[in-house]
């Protein structure tokens, strides 16, 4: 991870297996991840194909610091990340590549300034 990458802090979590939500810090910004829903549950890919992240030996902490390593790169290019408000017209959709695996993940900001990865998933 360079330098310049905040480490993932988790805090609380909620739930367990597909309901499991995380929160989390990661420098001064304010994280939350569904990672039930993301990592404890089989996906339908393209064309229908099932495709499952717990089969790639990747670990949700592992694949969510890749998410917010994306995401910083990201803004640091002068993206910005959606925010829910009157107007919003849906997440900002990425993609990153883990240890030879491509994983999608949908994020946006909460009126509260929380970014939160709604889901993430194994790109075919």
């Amino acid at each position: 991870m360079p330098s310049d990458y905040k480490k993932i802090a988790y805090g609380e979590s909620k739930g367990a297996g597909q309901d499991l939500k995380r929160s989390a810090q990661v420098g001064v910004d304010s994280w939350q991840f569904n990672t039930g829903h993301g990592y404890d549950r089989a996906h339908t890919g393209a064309n229908g194909v099932p495709n499952d992240l717990r089969t790639t030996g990747l670990s949700p902490d592992k694949i969510e610091q890749g998410i917010v390593n994306s995401v910083h790169d990201h803004m640091k290019n002068g993206g910005t990340v959606p925010r829910v408000r009157p107007g919003f017209t849906g997440p900002m959709e990425g993609s990153v590549k883990i240890d030879g695996h491509d994983i999608g993940y949908r994020v946006s900001q909460t009126p509260d300034s929380v970014y939160r990865v709604a889901t993430y998933w194994l790109n075919p």
